[in-house]
């Protein structure tokens, strides 16, 4: 046997999931990767440890059996649970899926069989692409366009405010995350994105405490040691460090207060305890504040609400009636609600319209008969 054992990155033992499997008369199985094989010998490399992996060298008269993991599998099995958006007011949610993941798979692996699976996929994707394209908007699973646009306005804007609030909490800009439910609270409260805004808001609001509890507990070690640089440095160097530092400080709170102006959740500075106090307590505020709303509820009514439209748009009007109950019954002031009314209201009247034309139609083919037949007598 021949070994050699390499230090190697974490990120490098991500490969090692794409994994071979030999398994070797004895009983023992080595999991990892081929490295090389021969008539005579295979070469595998696999983790011997957390941080460490080791080439072993196996002569196939020792192998039962090698199972080889396909890279193609593994890619495939984070494409297939891919599922079409629910929501969509740009086509960036499109192309995130079809240039980030299904045209990548299709050129990496242009002969896997799972390839028409795939291309099927991505035509479902560009297909909803294009009605995007056209005009039309995607919102809760439903497609709206031209009329209903307007009339969904306030809806698509609270959508959009939520998608920046959620752009901000990945890339950990938190104060931004939290201004961004602010206008959402302020413009939109009762819009169905509403729910999960408040639950973002309320993780962002306890990591940005985390925070604040840090930096106020190590602003006393910070003050010492600029205190300390200060008492180092040379006496005709001294007072142009104070003066510089004094000027630091007034530019902060200076920034500060421009921003406090427009801003719930103001930036804040880490040379102005004051300001990570004051923006620490108000945000402890909102946290026993968003504590208190029960989202359950609010969520139960927006699942109803959901149904019923998509009940209305299969005709299905009397069970769409009781799930427009159930979501006034959960979350009354839910700002969609009047319009399903008036869209059930709508479809009812057009539905008795045309049942009466049909009714109608059916009186008029009897008169008809009973006239031929009338007139076919002796």
């Amino acid at each position: 046997m021949k070994s050699r054992f390499l230090l190697i990155l974490s990120p490098f033992l991500a490969t090692l999931a794409l994994a071979d499997t030999v398994t070797l008369k004895s009983g023992e199985t080595l999991t990892g990767k081929i490295l090389r094989e021969s008539a005579e010998a295979v070469v595998v490399e696999y983790a011997f440890s957390p941080t460490i992996t080791d080439e072993r060298q196996i002569l196939r008269a020792d192998i039962v059996d090698i199972r080889r993991e396909q890279a193609d599998l593994k890619a495939f099995e984070g494409i297939q649970s891919i599922e079409l958006p629910t929501t969509a007011l740009d086509v960036a949610v499109y192309d995130e899926v079809i240039v980030g993941k299904l045209e990548p798979f299709l050129k990496l692996y242009p002969y896997s069989a799972y390839c028409p699976t795939v291309r099927a996929k991505m035509a479902e994707f560009e297909a909803e692409k294009a009605r995007l394209i056209a005009g039309q908007l995607k919102l809760e699973g439903g497609w709206i366009s031209d009329a209903r646009i307007e009339a969904e306005k306030y809806q698509l804007d609270a959508r959009r405010t939520y998608d920046v609030q959620k752009a901000q909490f990945a890339k950990s800009n938190l104060i931004g995350s939290l201004n961004q439910f602010d206008k959402i609270e302020k413009n939109w409260p009762l819009s169905a994105v509403y729910p999960e805004s408040v639950e973002l808001a309320r993780v962002t609001l306890e990591k940005l405490d985390q925070v604040l509890t840090h930096e106020l507990r190590i602003f006393p070690v910070r003050e010492e040691q600029r205190r300390l640089m200060l008492e180092r440095t040379r006496v005709e160097d001294r007072a142009r460090i104070e003066a510089s530092q004094k000027a630091e400080k007034e530019n902060a709170l200076a920034s500060l207060a421009a921003v406090k102006k427009d801003l719930k959740f103001p930036a804040y500075s880490l040379l102005i305890k004051e300001s990570m106090e004051g923006l620490q307590k108000g945000l402890q505020a909102d946290e026993a504040r968003l504590a208190l709303l029960d989202l359950k509820l609010y969520k139960t009514g927006i699942v109803e609400a959901q149904q019923a439209a998509a009940l209305i748009e299969q005709n299905q009007l009397a069970v769409a009636a009781t799930a427009l109950k159930n979501a006034e019954a959960a979350w009354p002031q839910l700002e969609l609600l009047p319009r399903l009314k008036k869209r059930l209201d709508d479809a009812r009247q057009a539905a008795s319209v045309s049942t009466d034309a049909q009714a109608k139609a059916v009186e008029n083919a009897a008169d008809l008969q009973k006239q031929q037949s009338q007139t076919q007598q002796p």
